[in-house]
């Protein structure tokens, strides 16, 4: 095994683009334990390449958030700081999304409280001075900047997150999009994934195609990835309902938990550099282990949807349709760049899978460039 691993290691050194595979099919070797582990529950985490989850946990919403009234006071709203720019977002929300989405947005829509930034309550003793605004549940209130250049683009971002939030007071358990916060044991998990996912929404939604203008650039590309993975359909209901849960069980189709949970705090520990202290070489470690995943991911929806066994034609297409969902930004040691697909990560996590689903080993390598003259 070792030699063939060192062999496997030389082969990935060439360049090209042409993909070649070889495998032999054998009666199912592997067994994927997708069963969950005992008392899960999310943890303070640090950005290091050796962090393993053990303990995670998300939460059902209650049944109150079932129940809630479906109408706005627009007099009431235009009364409010920025109250045109709630009602033309008021008008494009309920006209896109069907109304059972919307049930923590007619919630909250009318007591949210919208104001600038106080200088010593917020920027100071609460250090929000690098950003340009924020949604806080337990209060509902939106804060933003003074005089910001980018007014729509940051209170569209705010209020979506406003939209698609409850707070449950009794349990001290916040729900927001698919961010969830136990202020009891305060723990929090989802916050790289929900912002990717609402800045997401805010492009698609709400008119705005101006890529160079996008806030979480990263998250939001994969954010995107997990929409075409799940169907957008089922995304947006799961962000609008606050329902983590169910996007984990979703999710569970093509990855087992501990996988997702590893993903879904992987792309929290992104969102936080360098505010941890991490390095670019943890950046990158941490965003390669987020590639893994989607390529894992990817390949086992195709292998699903082939419903037959695969040979080797079928292969080859499906790595194909994976290389073309993964390309994205990626990072180098020293600066931000768009990378190619990382072909020795991609060979190795798909041939995880395929030992998975009873495969043998099996070989890919890019066909160097004067070979396919």
């Amino acid at each position: 095994m070792e030699d063939f691993m060192e062999l496997l290691q030389k082969l990935m050194q060439y360049g090209g683009s042409q993909l070649i595979i070889g495998l032999f099919i054998l009666p199912p070797l592997y067994i994927v334990d997708l069963r969950l582990r005992k008392k899960i529950s999310s943890s303070k985490y640090a950005l290091r390449r050796d962090y393993k989850n053990k303990k995670i946990k998300t939460v059902n919403l209650p049944p109150e958030v079932i129940e809630s009234a479906v109408s706005i006071d627009e007099k009431e709203i235009l009364k409010k700081q920025y109250g045109e720019y709630i009602l033309e977002f008021n008008k494009i929300l309920t006209s896109t999304f069907p109304e059972e989405y919307l049930r923590n947005y007619f919630r909250n829509i009318n007591t949210v409280k919208v104001q600038n930034f106080n200088y010593v309550r917020d920027k100071i003793i609460c250090n929000t001075t690098k950003i340009d605004g924020q949604y806080r549940g337990i209060e509902n209130s939106i804060l933003l900047k003074k005089d910001l250049k980018d007014l729509r683009k940051t209170i569209f971002h705010e209020l979506l997150h406003m939209a698609s939030s409850f707070y449950d007071s009794k349990n001290k358990i916040g729900y927001s999009g698919f961010h969830q916060t136990d202020r009891k044991r305060r723990q929090s998990i989802g916050a790289g994934l929900n912002e990717g996912y609402t800045e997401y929404i805010r492009i698609k939604r709400f008119y705005d195609n101006d890529i160079t203008n996008v806030s979480y650039i990263y998250e939001t590309k994969i954010a995107r990835k997990i929409d075409r993975l799940i169907g957008s359909t089922k995304m947006e209901e799961l962000y609008f309902k606050a329902d983590l849960h169910g996007l984990i069980e979703a999710l569970k189709e093509y990855a087992s938990v501990e996988e997702i949970h590893d993903f879904i705090i992987k792309l929290d520990l992104y969102n936080t550099y360098p505010s941890n202290k991490g390095t670019i070489k943890d950046k990158i470690n941490i965003m390669n282990d987020i590639d893994s995943f989607l390529f894992k991911a990817f390949f086992r929806k195709n292998m699903k949807e082939l419903d037959k066994p695969a040979e080797f034609n079928d292969i080859n297409r499906i790595i194909e349709k994976v290389e073309r969902e993964m390309l994205h930004y990626g990072l180098t040691d020293d600066k931000d760049y768009i990378r190619d697909i990382n072909y020795d990560l991609m060979s190795l996590s798909i041939n995880t899978c395929l030992k998975e689903m009873g495969y043998t080993q099996w070989l890919m390598e890019k066909v160097p460039e004067e070979k396919q003259r």
